[in-house]
């Protein structure tokens, strides 16, 4: 009896569906609310859009576990710009991950304003060091 109970089972639930979430209803994650906040900074969108997912909302990347958290006083933001620009347009691997290339998606401007959001929103006290000479990747193991 228990088996053919179970396989009754197995039947009805490859026939439930489950509902899509209404937008309206509870809990609603952060991402999917700040995706939804109005902006007219064109950057700050294409944060959200191309960004958000792995490094969040608050730049931390879920404790630097989804993706660098740019908060750290050792983090990426303490890089170049040249050198963080190239890890965004040309992607990078890491210890973290793969960051994948955006500029066949986004083009050099828009990755410019996008790593300039980043270092205003997220980047405050955290100070950035020179580039070695001999050494133009050093460091950067982390997308």
């Amino acid at each position: 009896m228990s088996r053919a109970l179970l396989l009754v089972c197995l039947a009805l639930a490859g026939c439930v569906s489950v509902p899509e979430r209404d937008p309206s209803q509870w809990p609603i994650a952060r991402v999917e609310i700040e995706r939804a906040i109005p902006t007219d900074d064109p950057a700050e969108a294409t944060y959200r859009t191309y960004c958000i997912a792995c490094h969040g909302v608050d730049g931390r990347g879920a404790g630097a576990r989804t993706g660098a958290d740019f908060t750290s006083l050792e983090g990426p933001l303490t890089r170049p710009d040249e050198e963080l620009l190239a890890s965004i347009l040309d992607g990078r691997t890491g210890e973290i991950g793969v960051m994948p290339p955006h500029r066949a998606i986004l083009g050099e401007e828009r990755c410019r304003a996008v790593l300039g959001y980043v270092r205003t929103r997220f980047g405050a006290g955290v100070p950035i060091r020179a580039a070695a000479p001999d050494a133009p990747d050093a460091g950067l193991d982390a997308p």
